[in-house]
């Protein structure tokens, strides 16, 4: 899906607009299937509606949120 190609791009990059990731958290409402990178790269099932869960992802620190989710019907 959209999510894993744009994750799989910043793990083969290694920086972001010109700045060294250091660290990626994927987080999704299944578990997040785990990918291969220079940096450690953690996964979260959660959902973005228990607000306790968001706000401890948060506390670990956020420089850039990248939501991808969407609702696709026919």
């Amino acid at each position: 899906m959209l999510g894993q190609k744009l994750v799989k791009a910043l793990a083969a990059r290694g920086q972001l607009r010109g700045q060294e990731i250091s660290h990626l958290t994927l987080a999704d409402i299944v578990d997040p299937k785990p990918v291969e990178a220079g940096f450690p790269v953690s996964c979260r099932k959660l959902d973005i509606t228990d607000r306790p869960a968001i706000d401890a992802l948060f506390a670990e620190g956020v420089d850039v949120i990248y939501h991808l989710a969407a609702i696709v019907s026919g």
